[in-house]
């Protein structure tokens, strides 16, 4: 991925473990060099991140292992961690996991919150989630509305209750998946009140990743 500067603090999704899968013998693991992205910030130069995927056993004690020896990332050093599920991961299994990470002593942030259907079907689910203290992320793309208005009208319901915390471009590349915010920002902007849509869009992400 591909990244500048503003995008990084536009973006949460910078590095994580996906999906969390403790039913599964294995899970996988994205990794992204965030040491990198700090330096990169400082020097306000473009960064290019290079992501590793490797399988690791699922065991709470294998995961507090890596965490702790930094093999997996966490968010720019801090104790916030991003975490995907597969789409039809199931709520109790997904608060499940959360309070898991909260007893490692871990903040988890959801990524993707649009992309299950366990939230999709229940915007409360996100609220148990959010009052847990888990943090919520979703995608630029989704609440523009280029994934269907059944996803924007469900995001539009959380931002109206501010229910997320995050909004990242999911970028994978400078043509297929481009790093672009301006359309979600003029729909966030519209929204919200302006010192949430300002959180939203860079403080929040501010916090963690120039800390």
């Amino acid at each position: 991925r591909c990244f500048g500067q503003d995008d990084i603090l536009n973006s949460c999704c910078l590095c994580g473990i996906q999906p969390f899968a403790l039913h599964n013998d294995l899970c996988r693991v994205s990794i992204q060099i965030h040491h990198t992205v700090r330096i990169s910030l400082r020097k306000n130069q473009i960064l290019h991140c290079k992501r590793g995927e490797a399988l690791v056993h699922s065991s709470f004690a294998a995961l507090e292992e890596k965490l702790e020896s930094g093999w997996l990332a966490t968010m720019n050093d801090t104790d916030y961690v991003l975490v995907e599920f597969g789409p039809m991961e199931t709520f109790p299994y997904v608060r499940n996991a959360m309070e898991d990470l909260f007893s490692l002593g871990y903040k988890p942030i959801l990524a993707h919150v649009e992309r299950f259907e366990c939230m999709l079907a229940d915007a409360d689910h996100v609220k148990q989630l959010h009052d847990m203290g888990c943090m919520i992320q979703t995608n630029a793309s989704s609440v523009a509305g280029d994934y269907g208005l059944k996803v924007k009208w469900f995001l539009k319901k959380l931002l109206k209750r501010h229910l997320v915390d995050f909004v990242g471009t999911d970028s994978h590349d400078l043509t297929r998946r481009k790093p672009e915010m301006k359309k979600c920002a003029e729909t966030i902007r519209k929204v919200c009140e302006p010192e949430y849509a300002d959180a939203l869009l860079y403080g929040n992400a501010k916090k963690i990743l120039l800390k």
